[in-house]
């Protein structure tokens, strides 16, 4: 994520929106920073250890059909955020997002990374704010128009590790469910032509 990304943030969302970033990197931890309501989507196993030692609240979603398997806690995420910050799973399985276009907020900002690519262009269904480049990749600041769509106070949502009534939560309260990772890579599309994922790999996992 790029600093102008992070400058466009912090001057046009307050600091206690509902953020949901889709795809943790080494630039996660200034999302975390800067918003008090934050959390981060990974299906990497690696990443998701890399990222919870770095004290960034991270949400183990594993991949299933070529993007995020269907997981009642990551809906009731993207369904309740105010800013959605595309930018994983890597290559072209992001596009598995185009599920959920109709189901966030009206008026939610959708971040989308990586738009100088063609095929993610099929994610550009929204008004286009503004559009920031740099030297790597193109990013799409968006508001979502969904206004008979669901929203956050409608949303009722069951905390599975409590027997209280459903009811509609914050980020910062969902409780973490221990699980067991898999020891299996997550089998993941990879990036054609281009050759490499330009996302840095966690320290612990760097050839030295």
């Amino acid at each position: 994520m790029s600093n102008d990304v992070i400058e466009w943030l912090k001057k046009h969302i307050p600091e206690d929106a509902k953020i949901v970033e889709l795809g943790g990197g080494e630039g996660s931890h200034r999302l975390h920073e800067l918003f008090d309501d934050c959390i981060t989507v990974e299906h990497d196993v690696k990443w998701v250890k890399f990222l919870r030692n770095q004290g960034i609240t991270t949400l183990y979603v594993p991949m299933e059909d070529n993007y995020y398997q269907d997981n009642e806690r990551l809906l009731h995420h993207l369904v309740t955020a105010d800013v959605i910050i595309v930018d994983g799973p890597p290559a072209t399985s992001r596009l598995g997002f185009v599920r959920y276009l109709r189901r966030v907020q009206d008026r939610a900002v959708l971040v989308i990374d990586d738009t100088h690519r063609n095929y993610m262009k099929r994610l550009l269904k929204h008004t286009t704010v503004d559009i920031i480049k740099d030297e790597h990749r193109t990013t799409h600041i968006q508001i979502a128009k969904n206004k008979h769509n669901s929203k956050a106070k409608d949303m009722a949502f069951q905390k599975q590790t409590s027997g209280k009534d459903s009811a509609t939560i914050s980020h910062a309260e969902v409780e973490e469910i221990p699980v067991d990772l898999p020891k299996k890579k997550p089998n993941v599309q990879k990036v054609s032509k281009s050759g490499k994922n330009s996302r840095p790999r966690p320290a612990s996992s760097r050839q030295t």
